[in-house]
């Protein structure tokens, strides 16, 4: 049935569809209908790689989403993310009309668009400007000019570009469900504003979102916005280093990251014994928990070098 107030947010990620379907409440907070989650083998690292099973996948997750929360869905928020976003800083300035006493809403938006005009290839588009804050005739931090008299108008802000034929597929397979997007959202982002309070972005913190083929990486400073990045690398290739490591399949590998997989060795038992199904359903054996960290620690640690090298290039 239709429901007043709905919000539906669709997550499309390397190795799920996701679906959570609330309901705005009167203090700006969302009331939790119902959810679905679907595998689907339809995107690799965020990108869509077979439209037909992105647009089932999705059709699949909404149907159980519905049947859960008692609703009709027909228009969502989408998460947009995959290794070919990427953000970068920029700088707008425009002069303030002398006719002018004072900033208008007007100059607001035509600073940002300022901002917004830079030199991107063509196969690359804007999804979001985020502003920073303001600087007007050199006093810099102004979190909103408008009001304010002054003859100079500057913004800092951050841009999230994307490659326009990765967004157009995901438009694509969304559509041919018969949906409708409402808006995009990055997923880096997303998940910074569920977990991470003001009080954190303004002293400082980096969001790692590990995903299944796609790591997202978002540094915040000063309570905004300083760097945002995607890395072509998540847990899949951990589960892919254990099926190789372990001599076992994939399904396997999973099931053993899940249940016993440990990035952090202290106060583990390493001598532990797990068991491990061999390849091809031919037996069983014992292998103690040492191995399987030993096997862990090299491509955690290889994910947590290149954020630590993100966060050295959002503050040189």
């Amino acid at each position: 049935m239709p429901k007043d107030g709905l919000v539906v947010g669709l997550d499309v990620g390397s190795t799920k569809i996701t679906i959570i379907v609330g309901e705005a409440s009167e203090n700006n907070g969302i009331y939790v209908l119902g959810s679905s989650v679907v595998q689907t083998a339809g995107i690799k690292k965020g990108m869509i790689v077979n439209i037909e099973e992105t647009v089932s996948a999705i059709e699949a997750a909404v149907t159980d989403a519905e049947h859960m929360a008692d609703v009709d869905i027909d228009t969502v928020y989408v998460s947009i993310g995959g290794y070919h976003i990427s953000g970068q800083n920029s700088r707008g300035i425009i002069a303030v009309p002398a006719n002018q006493r004072e900033i208008t809403a007007d100059e607001k938006q035509k600073v940002q668009e300022a901002a917004r005009a830079i030199a991107l290839p063509q196969n690359r588009e804007i999804i979001h400007l985020i502003p920073e804050e303001y600087t007007v005739d050199d006093q810099p931090g102004i979190i909103d000019p408008v009001g304010m008299a002054g003859v100079r108008l500057e913004v800092d802000t951050h841009i999230i570009t994307g490659v326009t034929t990765s967004i157009r597929n995901l438009q694509k397979s969304i559509k041919g469900t018969g949906l409708k997007i409402k808006d995009f959202l990055f997923e880096g982002l997303a998940s910074g504003e569920s977990v991470i309070t003001a009080d954190e972005k303004e002293l400082g913190v980096v969001l790692v979102d590990i995903g299944g083929g796609t790591t997202d990486v978002v540094v915040y400073a000063g309570g905004y916005v300083k760097h945002t990045n995607v890395l072509a690398i998540g847990s899949a290739h951990i589960t892919s280093d254990i099926s190789i490591g372990l001599r076992t399949s994939y399904q396997e590998a999973e099931k053993i990251k899940l249940r016993n997989g440990l990035v952090w060795a202290d106060g583990a038992n390493l001598e532990e014994k797990i068991t491990v199904q061999n390849a091809g359903n031919d037996g069983s054996r014992q292998i103690e928990l040492k191995q399987l960290f030993e096997i862990i620690e090299p491509r955690m640690e290889e994910i947590f070098s290149m954020i630590a090298f993100l966060y050295m290039l959002a503050y040189r």
